[in-house]
């Protein structure tokens, strides 16, 4: 599948017919002089500022998202590799399906009004697979054990009353009927 993949790329950028331009003598553009610009004009332009805060906050805690997405995939919802790899591809194709929307979202309800409502769209679908995981959770917690008993078993065979033993020990925790407590 990688090759096929790989061969339909080198297609396409076979078909790319346009020519680069050279660019300047590259020893004249200074790269910290740059960078010392495009940081001035973003800190002197109050919307700039307020959309690189938020783009800068939503990619940290993104990339932290999906950096334990698979692992929770697998780990918490049992989610095989084929499982995890159609959430990924779907999450995908709903960012190419974005991208396709975006234009005519902001001609219809403005670039601010549509950036808003997207992200209050999207946000919200972050949280389907905690959402996933609640509906598999017990009831209300069972009672604490009391502190000198770690953990009980409950054995026995069939036809006979249940035998509940000790933390790990083997002797009864509570003696069957008839036999001596020790």
């Amino acid at each position: 599948m990688d090759a096929v993949s790989f061969g339909v790329a080198v297609l396409f950028l076979r078909s790319v017919r346009a020519r680069e331009m050279r660019g300047g003598n590259t020893a004249d553009r200074r790269l910290l002089a740059e960078i010392r610009d495009g940081l001035r004009f973003v800190a002197g332009d109050p919307c700039l500022r307020t959309l690189t805060a938020f783009s800068v906050m939503s990619n940290v805690a993104l990339v932290g998202y999906q950096s334990i997405q698979v692992v929770f995939l697998a780990r918490n919802l049992g989610a095989g590799a084929g499982q995890a790899g159609a959430v990924l591809a779907l999450a995908g194709a709903g960012g190419l399906c974005g991208a396709v929307l975006a234009g005519r979202v902001a001609t219809r309800f403005g670039t601010a009004r549509g950036f808003l409502l997207c992200e209050a769209f999207a946000a919200p679908m972050l949280l389907l697979g905690p959402i996933r995981q609640l509906r598999d959770l017990p009831g209300p917690p069972p009672e604490p054990a009391s502190p000198r008993v770690k953990r009980l078993r409950v054995t026995g065979r069939a036809g006979e009353p249940p035998v509940m033993t000790g933390p790990g020990d083997g002797t009864p925790a509570v003696p069957r009927r008839g036999e001596p407590q020790v």
